[in-house]
């Protein structure tokens, strides 16, 4: 898996850029004991969290893991000031022990954004990584990378203190090691269990990766290993079983209260099931349809009109070349999005298409290389170069309509 890494060092100087690029703004907002960010729980939650307040909106409204994984740099925070003298005994409720709540919680929300923007480019290296495979060119990976890390949607959430970008990050990890386990040789049985692994982390993280979990249980059982000792039912299977395995145990077992507490939320009214709420478009066929244009609109935002292009071209070479597996493995997690989330609800955010955003990339990287194919089979060196330099053409507009304004605004805000 990592050999694309070893082989291919320039990757690591492009996120390295890409990483001081979103550390800009990442104090936006501050101070403030309350994070300007919509949609997060951070950090009063989390606080919350471990201070066993259970019938807390801000502790009930998203699962466990996450807060788990920010404990140890609130322990810091915590630590820090004790040391400085800005922290004296540890309170379950508001301030929780601190001198100046203020400062000690604009610490706590800047340390989730940061945790966050790792997260975010460690989400880019699992793009890269299934690009390279994919098209085996440095140029086209990590142009595509950029067209998707540039964009407004991505600038936002890879240092939004919210939950978002950590389940971006576990679901890529998971999508990588289930795409290896379908189309590297063998059908490595790792892949299966590592793939599971990290949907259960990801579905402990934020509940929509539950529709990823099963998306990619029904690839599995469509496309996986036939021989005579395993069947793609029974790789299902353990795929399902490790999988539920590991939410239990990151999202259950460490507090039992907390999950039943969270059920009960998103099967109320008014919870994340309550759909009727939230719904911006009329449940008739006009409605529909407007709800579609506003999903393609915010995708085609989020990877650039071009990368979608490519994108299409992509499919088309996939079937052209027979390799139906690898179409079904990228449409059907957006078709299981699409109709249990987006279509039930009626409405449809930024936050939806990264995901799908993240597939949409792997087909523009094969049209980017189909188109560059043509052009060497035909010996067309200049149609080559005013591709190569329309794709830079590309990443440029992106970083002027996406990065730049994000930007701009949490810099000034």
């Amino acid at each position: 898996m990592w050999k694309a890494m070893k082989t291919n060092p320039r990757v690591y100087s492009v996120l390295g850029f890409l990483a001081i690029l979103y550390s800009v703004g990442i104090f936006w907002g501050m101070p403030s004991e309350f994070v300007p960010e919509i949609d997060s729980d951070v950090p009063i939650g989390v606080l919350s969290f471990f201070s066993h307040v259970h019938d807390s909106h801000e502790v009930i409204k998203y699962p466990a893991f996450h807060k788990i994984v920010l404990l140890p740099l609130y322990a810091g925070v915590f630590g820090y000031s004790k040391l400085t003298g800005a922290f004296h005994t540890l309170s379950s409720t508001w301030p929780f022990g601190f001198t100046d709540p203020m400062f000690a919680t604009s610490l706590l929300i800047v340390a989730t954004r940061i945790l966050n923007l790792i997260m975010g480019i460690g989400t880019l290296l699992c793009l890269f990584i299934i690009l390279f495979q994919e098209s085996k060119s440095v140029f086209n990976s990590i142009i595509c990378l950029l067209l998707f890390g540039l964009s407004g949607a991505f600038t936002y959430y890879v240092k939004a203190a919210n939950y978002d970008g950590p389940q971006l990050f576990w679901w890529s990890l998971s999508f990588v090691f289930t795409w290896k386990y379908l189309f590297d040789r063998g059908h490595n049985a790792k892949n299966l269990w590592r793939s599971a692994l990290f949907i259960g982390i990801a579905t402990a993280t934020k509940d929509q990766s539950f529709v990823f979990a099963l998306s990619s249980g029904l690839t599995i059982l469509c496309l996986g290993s036939v021989d005579a000792h395993r069947s793609r039912l029974k790789d299902a299977s353990i795929y399902g079983g490790i999988a539920l395995l590991v939410y239990i145990l990151t999202a259950i077992a460490c507090n039992p209260v907390l999950w039943v507490w969270h059920v009960k939320y998103l099967l109320s009214a008014g919870g994340i099931y309550d759909f009727t709420i939230f719904a911006e478009f009329n449940n008739t066929l006009r409605g529909h349809v407007n709800l579609f244009y506003r999903f393609v609109k915010l995708l085609t935002d989020l990877c650039s009109i071009p990368g979608c292009l490519f994108a299409i071209i992509g499919m088309v070479y996939l079937v052209h070349n027979k390799m139906l597996k690898k179409c079904v493995a990228i449409f059907l997690p957006f078709i299981c999005f699409y109709f249990i989330v987006v279509y039930r609800d009626r409405f449809v955010y930024e936050r939806h298409v990264l995901n799908i955003g993240f597939l949409v990339m792997v087909p523009a990287c094969l049209g980017i290389r189909y188109c560059k194919d043509l052009l060497h089979r035909y010996h067309i060196r200049t149609g080559a170069i005013i591709l190569g330099t329309a794709l830079s053409i590309c990443v440029i507009s992106q970083l002027i309509r996406g990065f730049v304004p994000v930007t701009y605004a949490q810099v000034f805000d």
